[in-house]
């Protein structure tokens, strides 16, 4: 009715999940990036919950739009208040395979072998049912054995369980123990908060055309929140009312006004009734507050002021008939010490001048007396009173009239001893020292001897935890506590990162090829005159120095130069491999893990390779390519390096470097 009025191209505010409206706040984005990863990642169950309205139902459709047809296999169960069968049916025709059979297990078999050969096609099969708080427990019950669908090393299916929160509650009951067990990602869809709010009312009006010649107030903006509590749906109920409102009034501009209307037709209640709490407390608060002040302003007014009383008022006596005790006379002050006449001291003309000023000590009784200004209550000083000492202001002393006037040098700042002096020098001028200004030492370069004798003195297992904690943290896994003597520590490194799922690969080459990889990498330094090996951590590169953890010699900063005589030339390099693809494949593989190296090939921007599940020249002329860009020998084979730089092309900003810790300041 509205659209031309306003120039919209159709209802910004249309209650059915259109994906092209889909508007990505902060909770809606951790949901579908949620989505995303673990349907990737092959989890198996996946749970998402959120209050009606909050858009479960338009993240789960942009999602299946997102989802390349030619990757994944969907379906989508909206209605699931189904018998067993009847879901059983409704599946299977929703991935378009046989579904007439009356006997469950039949239709688990044509299913069974469906999801078989979409796994070999490299395909990903996804199982989306929504308002699933309405299944019964019989159902979730038919739902995991579905789920059971798989071979040994993948799910076949990815289940995606959403619905109101009272599916929570509902899977946690203890005969649903099994289904709960095995959802491995879960997320709650949360309202907009006030500012996503805003911008999701703008969002949906530029989409629909019409931005230019319809406006809210910033108070109607907020009573629409108010009202909605953030909730999506709420919001594109009382915006639809309320340009509808607008619209038969002739106006263009949504004010606070039109909102109540729109909340009183809509909710069928008096908007006034429903005041924003923020308010209501405010309003509270104030009253209370007036309240406090008026008894405070009685109480004040209703006694007699209190003045201070004249020399004349002093002697009147007070009133026989007030009851009220008058306040006792205010004793005049005493008069002040006549002031001190100080003679001024006469430095010798030998004296220097003053660095800095000093706290006066206690004068003898036949010292000159010092100028001190005396607190207004001191008493008169006595001849034969013994002088106190007194902390008070030093004034500075008065210079005699025939020395002439010395400027007063300001202390210095300490410095240690050793440091040389500092001078800027301007125009050919040497000004002063500028404090705070930063002193650049020269570095040394670091002998060989001494970097051997520092290794010489420390703990292989202390120094190879320190080394691999600091490579690990790059991975964002726990820390190791400790390590035995046993040498070779890095058999005890392998057994470490494999607890935390990642692997080690072994380098050995030129620190040029090593830096080429760019991957944090624990060095293996063997100085001559010591037993065994001392690792450390290769952690960024900065300004073409090496950053080193633990530090040595106090510094984490080396250049290769300096590192060179004590590196073996063996390196070894944490990574881990989120897809468990072997690092033996060759031409002429087949199977699921090739077809797992193809989708991390096209993950990674590599298109001209077809997912088949065969290592075929194709596969073998793409890794080879990529091999040449990365400067790694060119084989077509897969090894652990080059599936390292695969993930870094696939992961990018994410994945560890050398570069970026560098950039950011190493150690």
């Amino acid at each position: 009715m509205y659209l031309d009025f306003y120039g919209f191209n159709e209802n910004p505010f249309s209650l059915s999940p259109n994906p092209r409206f889909i508007f990505f706040s902060k909770t809606h984005k951790e949901a579908f990036a949620l989505l995303l990863y673990g349907i990737n990642n092959r989890f198996g169950f996946i749970e998402l919950t959120g209050e009606v309205g909050t858009g479960k139902t338009t993240v789960l459709r942009t999602l299946l739009s997102q989802l390349d047809e030619e990757k994944y296999r969907t379906a989508l169960i909206f209605n699931p208040a189904l018998t067993a069968i009847d879901l059983m049916r409704a599946i299977n025709h929703e991935f378009g395979i046989p579904c007439e059979s009356e006997n469950t297990a039949e239709l688990l078999g044509e299913l069974n072998a469906f999801l078989l050969h979409e796994n070999c096609s490299g395909r990903t099969v996804v199982l989306i049912i929504d308002e699933a708080q309405n299944l019964p427990p019989a159902l979730l019950e038919q739902v995991r054995l579905i789920s059971n669908l798989e071979t040994d090393t993948d799910k076949l299916i990815q289940i995606v369980l959403a619905g109101q929160p009272e599916l929570g509650r509902i899977l946690e009951k203890p005969e649903l123990r099994q289904i709960n067990q095995r959802i491995a990602l879960r997320y709650n869809l949360n309202s907009l908060d006030r500012e996503d709010s805003r911008a999701y009312i703008k969002h949906r009006i530029t989409m629909a055309g019409g931005g230019d010649k319809v406006s809210f107030a910033p108070g109607a903006l907020g009573w629409l929140y108010h009202y909605s509590r953030g909730t999506p749906r709420l919001i594109n109920i009382l915006c639809d009312r309320a340009l509808l409102i607008a619209y038969t009034e002739d106006r263009r501009k949504i004010t606070c006004r039109t909102v109540a209307l729109a909340f009183r037709d809509v909710m069928l209640k008096p908007a006034l009734r429903f005041l924003p709490t923020l308010r209501k407390g405010a309003a509270s608060a104030l009253m209370v507050s007036l309240l406090v002040i008026g008894v405070y302003l009685y109480k004040t007014h209703a006694k007699a002021p209190v003045a201070v009383k004249t020399a004349a008022e002093k002697t009147a006596k007070p009133v026989a008939a007030t009851t009220v005790k008058p306040a006792p006379p205010v004793q005049p002050a005493k008069p002040l010490p006549a002031p001190v006449k100080v003679k001024p001291v006469v430095a010798p003309e030998t004296a220097k001048p003053a660095v800095a000023p000093t706290l006066p000590k206690p004068a003898a009784a036949t010292g000159i007396a010092k100028p001190v200004i005396a607190p207004l209550t001191a008493k008169p000083a006595v001849a034969h009173e013994k002088a106190k000492p007194v902390i008070a202001l030093v004034m500075p002393k008065p210079l005699a009239s025939h020395e002439p006037t010395k400027p007063v040098v300001a202390p210095l700042p300490a410095k240690e001893v050793g440091d040389p002096p500092v001078t800027l020098v301007e125009d050919k001028q040497v000004v002063a020292e500028q404090p705070g200004a930063p002193v650049e030492q020269p570095v040394l370069p670091v002998s060989k001897q001494a970097l051997t004798n520092e290794l010489s003195l420390r703990s292989e297992a202390k120094n190879a935890v320190q080394a691999f904690n600091a490579v690990a943290s790059f991975w964002q896994v726990p820390p190791v506590v400790q390590m035995s003597e046993r040498p070779p520590m890095i058999n005890q490194i392998k057994g470490q990162a494999e607890k935390r799922h990642l692997e080690i690969v072994h380098f050995k080459g030129k620190m040029d090829d090593l830096l080429r990889l760019d991957s944090p990498a624990l060095l293996a330094l063997s100085p001559k005159g010591t037993k065994g090996s001392y690792l450390v951590a290769l952690t960024g590169v900065r300004d073409g120095k090496l950053q080193i953890s633990p530090s040595l010699l106090g510094r984490n900063s080396f250049s290769k130069a300096e590192i060179a005589p004590l590196w073996s030339g063996q390196a070894y390099i944490p990574w881990r491999n989120g897809e468990r693809i072997p690092s033996t494949l060759a031409q002429g593989a087949v199977g699921p893990d090739v077809i797992r190296l193809q989708v991390l090939l096209q993950t990674a921007g590599l298109h001209s390779v077809e997912v088949n599940g065969v290592y075929d020249d194709k596969t073998v002329k793409t890794i080879k390519d990529f091999q040449a860009s990365r400067k790694i020998r060119a084989t077509g084979k897969i090894n652990p390096i080059t599936l390292i730089q695969i993930y870094k092309a696939v992961n990018g900003a994410s994945a560890p470097s050398l570069a970026k810790h560098g950039k950011g300041g190493g150690e």
